[in-house]
């Protein structure tokens, strides 16, 4: 009698549990999976050799101060996943503004950050 009472104890505190986890849509977790893993499958297109023009079409650069050699870059559809990407200057000789003609060089791995404010 007394194993009998444990276990309806047991499976009342199962159920109990059970129905007090709010039910999550399944497509849910697999939509926000999706979100990253187009982000990541966009920074995998940037490789060694690309220009800064080709890089720009999905990832723009963040706010702050920047150098024309490293710039940090932003997702454009997401804002927080970022990188670094190192380039050789096409015009190294011209003083403040990259040119979309400089080449990639190194690019880091992506990473999540809060974006930089001007």
């Amino acid at each position: 009698m007394r194993s009998v009472a444990m276990l309806l104890v047991m499976i009342c505190g199962f159920v109990a549990v059970t129905h007090s986890v709010p039910r999550q849509n399944p497509n849910a977790q697999a939509d926000r999976c999706g979100e990253f893993r187009q982000a990541l499958d966009d920074y995998l297109q940037i490789k060694a050799g690309m220009t800064r023009r080709e890089v720009q079409k999905q990832f723009k650069e963040d706010g702050g101060i920047q150098v024309r050699g490293q710039t940090r870059y932003v997702y454009k559809k997401c804002a927080y996943v970022q990188v670094e990407i190192t380039f050789k200057l096409a015009e190294p000789g011209k003083p403040v503004e990259s040119s979309p003609d400089d080449i990639v060089t190194k690019v880091s791995k992506p990473y999540l950050a809060y974006t930089t404010m001007d």
